[in-house]
């Protein structure tokens, strides 16, 4: 699986989502067939080898990682992004999972961000979403360390789905000009050589004939 799978693309609608990997789905069948062995072949009372499943089961859900959505809707303006896990459906399956709607008119750049990842020494990517008034959202809350250059592709897509066009630094408040302008006033100003200080302390500070007498 890469960065995220397309689930829909069409002309109006281009839904995003990322699921559990594989990893992810390996290490809750490990945990599942350590509480079951624990229970099978152990001599404890049959209340314990139940609750060794129950932990191993409950262990491996929470370890399970979430599924991610981000859904680009041109003819409603929006994108949304929102994100589940196995252990909310089965606790509180008729929660409505907490969801982020922005209008998709207002996205200006899509771009790899790097981040850093808990407990991992890799630094990983985002593909984050650039809005016009200043603040940018990731399109999944999840880090990955995927190759490059399957997040330039999801950022491409975006970018073509939206038809987003380059943007100039002016639009995110850097003036070109700015560094030029300070140079030239630094120019503006007169340059002393250091001689024409010493000479001009030398003269003051000689005194005369007349004020001896």
């Amino acid at each position: 699986m890469g960065y995220v799978n397309v689930k829909k693309n069409t002309t109006e609608v281009l839904h995003l989502c990322r699921e559990p990997s594989i990893r992810s789905w390996s290490t809750v069948i490990a945990l599942l067939s350590l509480g079951v062995g624990a229970a099978y072949y152990g001599s404890d009372y049959l209340i314990w080898k139940m609750c060794y499943i129950i932990a191993a089961v409950f262990i491996g859900v929470t370890t399970l990682e979430d599924w991610e959505d981000c859904i680009f809707d041109k003819k409603a303006n929006t994108v949304t992004m929102q994100k589940w896990n196995l252990l909310q459906k089965c606790l509180n399956p008729g929660l409505e999972q907490k969801k982020v709607v922005c209008h998709s008119s207002d996205i200006i750049d899509v771009r790899v961000s790097s981040g850093e990842i808990k407990h991992g020494p890799a630094a990983g990517r985002q593909v984050m979403l650039y809005f016009i008034s200043g603040y940018q959202l990731p399109i999944i809350e999840s880090i990955t360390t995927d190759d490059l250059s399957e997040c330039n592709k999801t950022a491409g897509l975006i970018k073509t789905f939206l038809d987003i066009q380059p943007v100039d630094d002016t639009t995110n408040g850097i003036d070109p000009n700015s560094q030029s302008d300070s140079s030239d006033s630094n120019e503006s100003f007169e340059h002393i050589q250091k001689s024409d200080i010493v000479n001009e302390e030398n003269e003051t500070a000689t005194p005369t004939g007349d004020s001896d007498k």
